[in-house]
């Protein structure tokens, strides 16, 4: 509104941080807060501007660049994509890690140009790390397999058996599991011009086979005793 005060004429402009703007009606030009705006089409919000909190509508660009961290306002309150909208590839400098549990005391870690590292941060007495192969599986039958390690050389450039899976260790049910029975074998499974095919194995009774014809064993630091198996004879 426009005033006049004292000798002199001053011009009143509303209260702290409002702006200029159409009334409702659109009949009169009035001051007042900022209600709703349209879209930004251009132009940049520059540093220091301040925070930006828009309550729990979505924020959407082509890159977001955070220059010290991405955050969510309570722990354990929001998640890193959806079981629709999953992130494609994630990128983690030299010695990154990954910390799981409140207190992140579980640590996956990069060993420079090695692989990884399972770690604890947990120094008491008998406290080791675990790995887990779970399957979802609800009703295991005899010879179904519970978890399995593959290795393999899939980039090798002569192909064939050559990228074929070379070596793997499972864990197969003996028979149909109950509420008083999980026997499991331990296979040791080796490739020979072949997927890797299982050549031994350690049953949940201690027995260990030897699956092939003609197998040896060796005893001693450099092997001077043989126990060889001879096909159809002993």
């Amino acid at each position: 509104a426009l005033s006049y005060g004292g000798l002199g004429a001053s011009l009143s402009l509303g209260t702290a941080n409002q702006v200029l703007r159409v009334n409702s009606a659109a009949s009169a030009v009035e001051f007042g807060s900022i209600v709703t705006t349209g879209a930004l089409d251009s132009g940049s919000i520059t540093s220091g501007f301040g925070a930006i909190d828009n309550g729990t509508s979505n924020i959407r660009s082509a890159t977001i660049t955070a220059e010290t961290a991405f955050v969510q306002d309570v722990a354990d309150g929001a998640s890193l994509g959806t079981d629709s909208l999953e992130f494609s590839d994630l990128f983690l400098a030299d010695g990154g890690e990954v910390k799981f549990g409140d207190d992140q005391d579980v640590l996956l870690r990069h060993d420079h140009n090695s692989g990884l590292i399972i770690d604890r941060t947990d120094q008491s007495d008998n406290a080791p790390v675990s790995l887990t192969l779970s399957t979802a599986e609800t009703d295991i039958q005899a010879d179904d397999v519970i978890g399995k390690i593959n290795f393999q050389a899939p980039d090798e450039g002569t192909g064939t058996d050559a990228v074929l899976i070379s070596a793997a260790i499972q864990a197969r049910s003996e028979g149909d599991f109950s509420s008083t029975a999980n026997a499991t074998s331990i296979d040791f499974m080796t490739g020979a011009s072949e997927a890797a095919a299982t050549k031994m194995t350690l049953t949940s009774g201690g027995n260990l086979a030897i699956n092939t014809d003609n197998a040896k064993i060796s005893f001693g630091a450099d092997a001077d005793v043989t126990l060889t198996h001879v096909a159809d004879v002993g």
